[in-house]
């Protein structure tokens, strides 16, 4: 069976966790939490970051740093719960935006300025793509869900660099992982000593560990943020060889493409980079004819020992987006959830396995056009 998803290993990830337990300091803040946050400050670009155990925990720290009481949070329905959540959780309000049918990022192109004005807004960067940031990067309202987005530009900068704050996904879903992990981009410098009070349960622990004050006390309502090196070991692994990474996904991205373009012609589209000046090429997608299709596909490749699969179920038709007022039309994204059917897509693919799924594909739309 050839699986959706291998995470990937390096030599040095097995070095690197031997060398975090010999040593005996499992904790935040140590050798590889440091090591992975400059790494990701000089690619990202971001003024300050913070290392988090999920993207979650990331997207969570944003929204409370934001103190605007009874704001309403403007996101696609087609992401993940976390991205809700995270609003609600902090007394905001969800109000749903479309998504475009070219690369499933907000199409920000039908929205007009009063919409989005006094409102914040909180972008989705799915898949391999960016959303199309240049008529609302001066919104300061921003919180950036670049969960799936290490690695991918809009206009020659890296997404979740936009707005306050962005968020990153290193779960082993991802196409960098830790096992665990996430990362919280932060730029606007006023709000770091707050960031990581919260992060520390509530308490200005930081400024104890920097020496500024001799002892910390609790002074905001916090949790706790933080992941073992261990699983920064193994993140620090996968950046160092980030652009092998990137260069291998890039090569299946584009057999997948150039294979594939044919099926335009049928009706099966598959996601632009467009607005993307640079991609991770972390995930490979297609949009099939119809919700009936999609089964038909995913047990076609099942049969033929390739693991596919589906992704979002949209959160406004979810038991939870249910009870959330709107009055958005939503057909993109609801057209998206029943539709999309994505492909095996990492560095550990080999060729005969690629080619494999190509033929595969190909040969059900030579059966069914």
């Amino acid at each position: 069976m050839i699986q959706f998803n291998v995470p990937s290993n390096f030599p040095s990830t097995k070095t690197y966790v031997l060398d975090v337990i010999e040593n005996k300091k499992y904790g935040d803040f140590g050798k590889y939490y440091n090591l992975s946050k400059e790494f990701l400050k000089s690619f990202t670009g971001a003024k300050e970051i913070i290392l988090t155990h999920s993207a979650t925990a990331a997207l969570e720290l944003a929204f409370q740093l934001i103190e605007v009481k009874n704001y309403t949070a403007l996101m696609p329905s087609y992401t993940f719960s976390s991205t809700a959540n995270a609003v609600l959780k902090n007394q905001g309000n969800v109000d749903w935006l479309d998504v475009a049918e070219n690369d499933l990022c907000v199409d920000v192109s039908k929205y007009n300025d009063s919409e989005i004005k006094n409102k914040m807004f909180v972008p989705v960067h799915y898949g391999s793509s960016a959303c199309d940031m240049t008529r609302i990067k001066k919104n300061e309202l921003i919180i950036e869900d670049a969960a799936q987005s290490l690695g991918v530009f809009h206009n020659n900068q890296h997404v979740g660099t936009f707005g306050k704050f962005g968020a990153l996904s290193f779960h082993n879903t991802k196409f960098i992982h830790s096992g665990f992990g996430g990362a919280l981009l932060i730029n606007d410098l006023d709000y770091f000593d707050k960031a990581l009070e919260i992060f520390n349960r509530g308490t200005n622990r930081h400024m104890f560990q920097d020496g500024r004050v001799n002892k910390y006390y609790w002074t905001n309502l916090g949790f706790s943020g933080g992941n073992s090196d261990i699983n920064f070991a193994i993140l620090y692994s996968q950046l160092e060889n980030l652009q092998i990474i990137i260069e291998k996904r890039k090569n299946i991205f584009q057999q997948y493409s150039e294979h594939f373009a044919d099926l335009t012609n049928l009706g099966v589209n598959f996601q632009s980079l467009k607005n993307t000046s640079k991609s991770n090429y972390s995930s490979f997608y297609l949009l099939v004819r119809n919700k009936e299709e999609r089964p038909m596909l995913i047990k076609h490749l099942q049969d033929d020992g390739i693991s596919s699969q589906f992704h979002y179920v949209n959160l406004h038709s979810s038991p939870m987006g249910k009870g959330i007022k709107s009055n958005s039309l939503l057909p993109i994204s609801e057209s998206a959830a029943d539709k999309i059917v994505r492909l095996p897509i990492y560095p550990d693919l080999k060729d005969k396995e690629v080619n494999k799924i190509i033929s595969s594909v190909k040969n059900f739309y030579e059966m069914n056009s």
